[in-house]
């Protein structure tokens, strides 16, 4: 949950288009779901 949250704030710190942001959460379920 961390990390995730540090990936938030500099999403939204930095203001990234949308698409960004999608592939972004889409590389971290990928990513937690290997970790599992």
């Amino acid at each position: 949950m961390g990390m995730k949250t540090i990936f938030s704030n500099r999403l939204y710190k930095h203001k990234i288009d949308p698409d960004f942001v999608m592939s972004m959460d889409h590389t971290l379920r990928v990513f937690n779901q290997a970790k599992h």
